[in-house]
């Protein structure tokens, strides 16, 4: 590989971290619109499934607890056991399972779906996953892309494996959704210029309603950055700061209840969160990485004392970027960028809730990729996929293709590699 095509790899690479709103690559020639009878299958699904949760929004998760000088290491309360992924060049959403075999396809009636602002997610499934099926009543909601005459346009659309039909048209470039697991009630971000200045919003909207009149919060800013969901439950919108054109990590975390009210959390560089089993990872100083126990409730707050790893940078005149954590039972998995933006490289570090180590990936160390990508391991920490599996992103340089691969938390097996985008996660039904 020559050097220039090397600096085109760190580039390309570095591009797909910065946190900018984008959407599918591919516009297809115009589609058949849904037909009424397809529009009135999924309108029955989303009310089949506002029925069945209706009462059954999920009771606040307990706060970990933890004695003042131990590790507080509280069980997962819950944990995804699918991943959602976009494939578009067969414009489908697959459901894979937590071994990475597709259980579902769901064919995008849209012009393409729209890819989130990391770390946001792209859609949000609205009740529990069936594990033996059948899949017929799976409705998500997810960010789409529209023809109007000559104009593409955002929505959100529910879909659903008999159609699809469009929720509500955002003013703007829809940048990530989350929403409460198990129920139809979605967050969502909307940004977009006004004058110089970058103003973003944020929504609360629940599947089967009228569209919401007005924004939770807003904000703007000069410099680019934006509100982003990053979670929700029944207390509010987990919130983080998110930059658009610039390689920046996003910045800080705070709750914002119904209300529209904030109650900011942390001012640190923000690296993940699952607000499901109550865990936040974030970058206290250059070169460390913490995580620790978090709660909504009743206040939103930090649990017990943080676990923190510092870096091992290498070579020492270089600094330590911290992308993107996610959290399975008893581990935490996330990458680091080694150098600067075009001239280090990613690793993953693998660690349980206690601050041992698992893997640490470096020039030398186990690297799961090997087998699938050349060059590098340009991959990223996507999720978890049940107790078992780490689920990592990347884009195969053979011939282009985004893949997904489920790899053991010790980096050492690849169990498998999947076509398609990270678009969110799935819980199964308890």
């Amino acid at each position: 590989m020559t050097p220039r095509m090397r600096l085109l790899l760190r580039l390309g690479g570095w591009l797909g971290l910065v946190l900018a709103v984008s959407w599918a690559c591919r516009i297809a020639s115009p589609t058949t619109p849904a037909t009424p009878d397809a529009q009135a299958t999924v309108a029955a699904a989303v009310q089949a499934t506002l029925a069945a949760a209706t009462g059954l929004a999920p009771q606040p998760t307990a706060p970990p607890t933890a004695q003042p000088t131990a590790v507080p290491t509280p069980a997962l309360a819950a944990q995804p056991a699918y991943v959602w992924a976009y494939r578009d060049d067969t414009d489908a959403l697959v459901l894979y399972d937590a071994q990475g075999q597709a259980v579902l396809s769901v064919p995008v009636s849209a012009e393409g779906l729209l890819f989130p602002v990391a770390p946001a997610h792209g859609l949000h499934t609205l009740a529990p996953i069936p594990p033996a099926g059948p899949y017929d009543m799976v409705v998500m909601a997810a960010g789409a892309l529209h023809r109007d005459n000559k104009e593409m346009i955002h929505t959100l659309d529910a879909i659903s494996p008999g159609g699809s039909r469009t929720e509500l048209r955002v003013d703007g470039n829809l940048a990530g959704i989350a929403g409460i697991p198990e129920t139809p009630r979605v967050a969502y971000a909307v940004w977009h210029m006004v004058g110089y200045q970058y103003q973003s919003a944020l929504y609360v909207h629940t599947v089967g309603t009228a569209p919401p009149t007005r924004s939770l919060l807003e904000m703007r800013d000069d410099e680019g950055w934006g509100l982003l969901p990053v979670g929700m439950d029944t207390h509010g919108v987990w919130v983080t700061r998110a930059v658009s054109g610039a390689p920046l990590a996003p910045r800080g975390l705070s709750l914002v209840d119904f209300t529209g009210q904030e109650h900011p959390l942390l001012d640190a560089t923000f690296v993940g969160l699952d607000p499901v089993a109550g865990w936040v990872a974030y970058s206290p100083a250059t070169g460390t990485l913490a995580w620790q126990p978090v709660q909504s409730a009743p206040t939103p707050a930090l649990v017990g004392n943080p676990v923190t790893v510092p870096e091992p940078v290498f070579p020492v005149d270089q600094g330590a970027i911290f992308i993107h954590a996610a959290f399975s039972s008893g581990y935490v998995a996330w990458q680091v960028h080694i150098g600067t933006p075009m001239e280090g490289w990613p690793y993953l570090r693998v660690y349980t809730l206690d601050g041992q180590p698992v893997a640490v990936q470096n020039d030398q160390g186990p690297d799961p990729a090997a087998d699938v990508f050349e060059g590098p391991p340009w991959t990223w920490v996507r999720t978890a996929a049940g107790q078992d599996y780490v689920v990592l992103g990347g884009r195969r340089q053979s011939d282009g293709q985004e893949v997904l691969l489920f790899v053991t938390p010790d980096l050492s097996q690849t169990v498998a590699v999947v076509p398609g985008h990270f678009m969110g996660v799935a819980y199964p039904a308890r």
